[in-house]
């Protein structure tokens, strides 16, 4: 299997605090910018490991990140985040 190569946004998430920030911005756009920066996280990380972290198969993993798999589930979101060593908090929203 050819080596895929990681886009631009990827590259710039070498560190655990850089996909943070990255996915904190995300879920501050919209919903629906937050499938779209998990797979951009994932990408900046080994496969193997990510998929063994996550408890999904890598075949379904490449499958979800080429986008052949339709949309992100949410079970499948929260493993990926938890793999990548993040954790997502409901914070009660401020009256303005």
């Amino acid at each position: 299997m050819p080596k895929r190569k990681r886009s631009r946004s990827a590259r710039r998430l070498s560190t655990p605090a850089a996909v943070a920030k990255y996915l904190s911005k995300a879920f501050k756009r919209g919903p629906n910018s937050v499938p779209l920066a998990i797979v951009t996280a994932a990408r900046s990380t080994n496969m193997v490991h990510l998929a063994r972290k996550a408890d999904v198969f890598r075949s379904n993993l490449y499958r979800l990140l080429e986008g052949e798999r339709g949309d992100l589930k949410l079970r499948t979101a929260l493993r990926l985040l938890n793999a990548l060593g993040m954790k997502v908090e409901v914070k009660l929203k401020r009256k303005k």
